[in-house]
């Protein structure tokens, strides 16, 4: 097994946060978001993870590590009512897990939704949800072959065409 480590996020972390979005999001969402918005998209990615880790880092999210290298985060915390106003407070979410196309396929996602449940356990949450778009076929096989369910919530986002995100929910 890898000598993987999670962390907390610090602004010296900013730089591969933003990479590792980049760069995934251009791999797993190639067939889905116009090429166009993709630029656009991330090109904002540096200013937004300063921006975001600045002062000491935001709870909630981690970096992954493998050794020295930066393979992946991980972003959670409690639900967002905007998105998830059906839910009650034993749910935690995962905002987002990206792994750097490098590292795709080598145990690191399952070692991130492994700490994200524990950590979901110990603030006393009994349920994990996260939303993906419907049409990433390997992000579903994933989540799917980690325990998690579709819950039948749905929303539809613009990303230069509309995609339907879809929450996937799992007890812990």
């Amino acid at each position: 097994m890898p000598d993987i480590t999670i962390t907390l996020a610090a602004a010296a972390d900013a730089r591969d946060m933003a990479e590792i979005h980049a760069r995934s999001w251009e791999v797993a969402y190639a067939d889905l978001i116009p090429p166009e918005t993709m630029r656009e998209v991330n090109a904002t990615r540096p200013a937004m993870w300063e921006r975001k880790l600045a002062n000491g880092g935001n709870v909630g999210d981690y970096i992954l590590r493998d050794g020295d290298t930066a393979v992946g985060f991980l972003g959670v915390g409690d639900v967002r009512l905007d998105d998830d106003a059906d839910l009650d407070d034993t749910f935690f979410e995962i905002y987002g897990l990206y792994m750097h196309p490098d590292h795709f396929g080598r145990g690191y996602g399952t070692v991130a939704v492994a700490f994200a449940e524990e950590l979901a356990r110990s603030r006393g949450k009994r349920h994990l949800v996260l939303w993906a778009f419907r049409d990433n076929a390997s992000a579903s096989r994933f989540y799917e072959s980690r325990g998690f369910r579709l819950d039948g919530a749905e929303q539809v986002l613009d990303f230069g065409a509309p995609l339907v995100g879809v929450r996937w929910r799992k007890d812990v």
